[in-house]
């Protein structure tokens, strides 16, 4: 198991490869926020050159998953946040950071190093505005800050303001020096 408050990169091989002969495939575990890079992942049976029932297992737990590279094994995806309550007769919830500091988010927001979506340089607290539709008027927002330096923090909104269909919320953050994601989560019942 690979464990990352905020992102874990492969770029090179995680090999969990059982032995030769018939040894079957281990497991690899990665855990984090964010997983991305070009690398491979082997959990192959008979020293790594079998690739029947032999197979180990590959489970991924993230919030965002871009790893490109290739797989060997039976891998499996999970999301660390529970997924938004979907009201069946009513249209999908949304939910999106529509400033920090300021600053408005793009539309469709990247998440990465180049180019980067917002860019703080403050050390003082900063207003992130929120934009909630089809979420209940006084639903809290909870925000994930994940910093590549200085790991996550938690924080709360005010209540979602408004009708159910267009609600807003704010709140106050300090993000520390460094890449920072921010995450939004929402539940009601």
């Amino acid at each position: 198991m690979i464990a990352s408050s905020v992102s874990i990169r492969v770029d090179g091989t995680i090999r969990a490869n059982g032995g030769s002969p018939g040894g079957s495939g281990g497991g690899i575990r990665l855990v984090a926020p964010t997983i991305t890079g070009s690398g491979s992942l082997r959990a192959l049976g008979n020293g790594g050159n079998s690739v029947d029932d032999t197979q180990g297992r590959i489970r991924f737990e993230a919030l965002q998953n871009t790893l490109t590279g290739s797989i060997f094994g039976v891998a499996r995806a999970t999301t660390l946040l529970p997924a938004p309550l979907l009201l069946p007769t009513s249209p999908q919830p949304q939910l999106r950071i529509v400033s920090v500091g300021g600053q408005a988010v793009p539309a469709t927001p990247r998440g990465s190093f180049n180019p980067v979506d917002v860019t703080i340089n403050t050390t003082q607290a900063v207003t992130i505005q929120l934009e909630g539709r089809n979420i209940p008027p006084g639903t809290p927002i909870t925000l994930i800050v994940a910093n590549e330096t200085q790991g996550s923090q938690t924080v709360s909104s005010s209540p979602l303001a408004g009708t159910a269909e267009l609600s807003t919320a704010n709140a106050t953050v300090t993000i520390p020096a460094g890449f920072s994601r921010i995450f939004s989560h929402a539940t009601w019942q």
